[in-house]
């Protein structure tokens, strides 16, 4: 087995039986033994393969790898690792493979609750490494680095530090994956400009809660600034990822004269071009962005920098079409861009797999037919909704086999089953440990689909667990028109087999915990809402439920210290406290 699935595979009857043992726990220490061993490999270069590119033939004389950089041998090396897992003995093949995507990254959000540790970290570029990934982004946008210019914003706990980086940098290079750094620059600025240092900076009319920056006012750029000296020396990467997304309040407050008379998109771009300069001139970067604010906007699309790579992005089940578009008019105008699907956890508990497969094919599909520079799988939280869910295992295996071999253009009538099945195989070979899970968390990822209604990139669960008891109707939730119990029983019944098939498998403890806990969200979440909806509990009803959530809290405290930096846990379980506490004007 191989996976990502190979572009091309040819399969024959023989096999061969290695002389000497290699590792089969880590990719990198398999590596390091074999990528310079005799006895059972022979190395070639060919020059005219590109940089990832890479040939391997198995037959009677060993194994032999063609390749024209080191990083092409590691991605074969990395094939050949599946290959000797289970076995010595290796079926003879001829394997011609190369990435679809040059660029092949993940973003992971650590601004909104979770910071995971420096260790946790290395967890996941051996992840990533293992599914030939070479991008890796950590999202910023609060208090999560210790940045020179505001050191007084995170004196009082820990959290990553310009030491941290560059072991992380490290880390990455012995695994062929560059370290982006990913400041926001712009827009989701909130937890900053609440400070009163900073309000002035606001786009805002002094009474309202804002995100975003005064492009206006050259201060903005200079607080900015502050982060990016403070992080972006750290960083070897020639590029850095600016954010600019959701810039709610533009068009707004001090900007609404100029947006009606120029347009947003060019306020906006006017604000990104100095930005862009300051980031080619003062650290002689790249700047990538999401382009939300102009992408409907193509006639604007001659003012963006001529260096900045677009980042195209959708989360749902994806307008084929308008996504085309999009990427059509950036392609034909020169704009080099991503593709950027995602895990789909956020706001929902344990994410909405068929979402996701929809979302990361057709992301993959669109980007390769339209000149795509780069895929980048995001793994986002939410101001509203904390991250506190598990690792989105199989979301990113599924999405590694679309960036490196999207395989043949969609027809229609197809899914691609074979690579979803292929990725719950990986996963349960090389990070379950031989255990069958992946398809008892493809279930549990689906539960909301027996939900009274669908909710925008999350679940009712997901939606509503952080709303008050009492709360009107959302323009995603209407609670009111649910009847009765129906769908909340439903799910409550569905999840609790899901959880009690896990409770079975034989798997790393600490996962299956994080997995058992992340079910039990949704048990409490779920029952919220059939509160809301019978507006009632009975006393013996309540104290089970108050129960459950104690033993949530205790769990989620636990397991948070484990991986995480303690700061940031008291978002949920301060949440959960609540709604506890609600509860009890329903008991009848």
């Amino acid at each position: 087995m191989i996976f990502p699935v190979p572009v091309q595979i040819e399969l024959k009857d023989d096999f061969y039986k290695l002389k000497a043992s290699y590792p089969t726990d880590d990719l990198y220490k398999f590596y390091l033994a074999a990528k310079d061993a005799k006895e059972d490999f022979c190395y070639e270069t060919d020059s005219s393969l590109g940089e990832e590119e890479h040939k391997i033939i198995v037959d009677a004389n060993g194994i032999k790898i063609i390749s024209s950089a080191e990083v092409g041998k590691f991605r074969a090396l990395t094939s050949v690792f599946q290959m000797v897992a289970k076995s010595s003995d290796i079926k003879h093949c001829e394997i011609a493979d190369k990435p679809q995507f040059k660029k092949r990254g993940y973003m992971l959000d650590i601004s909104r609750s979770k910071m995971p540790t420096v260790k946790t970290i290395f967890g996941y570029i051996d992840y990533l490494a293992g599914l030939k990934y070479n991008e890796f982004q950590l999202y910023m946008e609060s208090f999560v680095y210790k940045y020179d210019r505001y050191a007084k914003y995170t004196a009082d706990f820990d959290c990553l530090d310009a030491e941290d980086i560059k072991a992380i940098e490290k880390y990455c290079e012995d695994r062929f994956i560059e370290l982006v750094p990913n400041q926001n620059g712009f827009g989701h600025m909130g937890a900053w400009l609440a400070k009163d240092e900073f309000k002035h900076l606001a786009l805002s009319d002094g009474t309202n809660k804002s995100g975003t920056l005064n492009p206006h006012d050259p201060k903005s750029l200079e607080f900015v600034d502050g982060f990016y000296e403070s992080l972006l020396p750290n960083f070897k990467s020639g590029f850095v990822n600016v954010g600019l997304d959701e810039a709610m309040e533009l068009g707004k407050y001090q900007s609404e004269e100029a947006c009606k008379k120029y347009g947003r998109e060019n306020v906006f771009l006017d604000y990104f071009i100095k930005l862009s300069d300051l980031i080619r001139e003062k650290y002689g970067k790249r700047s990538m962005f999401w382009n939300d604010m102009i992408v409907e906007n193509p006639d604007c699309f001659h003012r963006i920098p001529k260096d900045a790579i677009a980042l195209e992005w959708d989360y749902e089940y994806i307008q084929s079409q308008k996504m085309a578009d999009r990427c059509r008019d950036m392609h034909e105008r020169g704009i080099e861009y991503y593709v950027c699907p995602s895990v789909n956890t956020h706001l929902s508990f344990t994410g909405r797999f068929d979402v996701t497969s929809f979302n990361v094919r057709t992301c993959g599909e669109v980007g390769r037919k339209h000149g795509a520079l780069g895929y980048l799988l995001t793994d986002w939280s939410n101001t509203a909704c904390p991250h506190f869910q598990y690792t989105a295992i199989l979301p990113g295996a599924l999405a590694a086999q679309y960036a490196w071999n999207v395989g043949v253009e969609q027809d229609g009538e197809t899914f691609k089953t074979e690579y979803i099945y292929g990725a719950e195989d990986y996963c349960d070979e090389f990070v379950f440990g031989g255990a069958k899970l992946s398809r008892l968390l493809y279930r549990l990822a689906n539960y909301y689909l027996l939900e009274p209604e669908r909710v925008h990139v999350g679940t009712m669960c997901g939606e509503t667990f952080f709303m008050p008891m009492k709360c009107e109707p959302t323009k995603f939730v209407n609670l009111d028109k649910c009847g009765d119990s129906f769908y909340f029983n439903n799910v409550d019944r569905y999840v609790r087999e899901v959880m009690s098939q896990i409770e079975k498998v034989d798997c790393e403890p600490v996962l299956k915990r994080e997995i058992l806990l992340n079910a039990e969200m949704v048990l409490f979440a779920n029952m919220l809402n059939d509160i809301r909806v019978r507006n009632e509990i009975s006393q013996s009803e309540y104290d089970e439920w108050a129960s459950l959530a104690e033993k949530i809290e205790k769990e989620f405290t636990v397991l948070w210290d484990m991986k995480n930096y303690s700061k940031g846990k008291e978002n949920y379980i301060s949440a959960l406290k609540k709604r506890v506490e609600e509860l009890k004007d329903y008991i009848k």
